[in-house]
């Protein structure tokens, strides 16, 4: 039994937990970590197919990053419009990196990059901005007082021409390498007493175990959808 107990261990840790950090599964509820949706509107800048706009944010000092789940922007609301998440490439934004499921480095800059698939510069919607520079922050999350805009997503101006747009973002952290173990071996144990008390082709060697077995059976049928 402690062979099979390492085997899933491994193919967990190598597998599962790898994917969980990617794709934010098995992990804790969201947290809002960064807002200024609240502040008062003082102005906004167009975007469209041919105007990106973007701004930049930074992460908190969790040791082991934390996991996008949510961003939001104020006063944009036109269907087709794209948001995502850029890496920061010396002060401008870099790389696409998707919008959520994303893993975010502690205390890095990335951008919120907004432009539009269906309208042009001339009838396009709008970023809100408040030159309020007081927000709400959690784990010393920071809203940058400077944005980008480009024509074409690529060729980009830095300006401090206002102090911010609105963005709201939740996300979760990263858990530390301690936590996977307990939940990885918890999980290890568990799978293990499973197949052992669900063999009912032939009598059980382990009577109690077999006596748990049918109780769990009858309680909870849809336990034997286990492997």
């Amino acid at each position: 039994m402690n062979n099979k107990i390492i085997l899933i261990i491994t193919t967990l840790s190598t597998f599962v937990l790898p994917m969980a950090k990617g794709q934010g599964i098995i992990l804790p509820d969201s947290t809002l970590y960064l807002s200024n949706l609240t502040n008062s509107i003082d102005g906004r800048i167009s975007f469209g197919s041919n105007q990106w706009l973007a701004q930049p944010f930074e992460t908190g000092p969790a040791a082991e990053g934390y996991i996008l789940d949510l961003f939001q922007m104020g006063g944009v609301g036109v269907p087709g419009f794209i948001g995502s998440i850029y890496s920061n490439a010396n002060g401008i934004p870099g790389n696409n990196l998707g919008d959520t499921g994303i893993t975010l480095s502690p205390s890095a800059t990335y951008w919120i990059v907004i432009t539009s698939t269906s309208l042009s510069f001339s009838t396009s919607d709008y970023w809100n901005y408040s030159n309020n520079l007081n927000y709400y922050s959690v784990d010393n999350w920071l809203i940058d007082a400077n944005f980008a805009s480009s024509s074409d997503g690529v060729n980009w101006t830095s300006s401090n021409a206002h102090p911010s747009f609105q963005i709201e973002i939740e996300g979760t952290p990263v858990p530390e390498p301690s936590t996977w173990v307990f939940l990885v071996t918890g999980m290890a144990l568990f799978i293990s007493f499973r197949r052992r008390c669900f063999e009912f082709a032939s009598p059980s060697p382990h009577p109690e175990c077999h006596r748990q077995g049918n109780r769990i059976k009858q309680i909870h049928p849809t336990i034997l959808a286990f492997p």
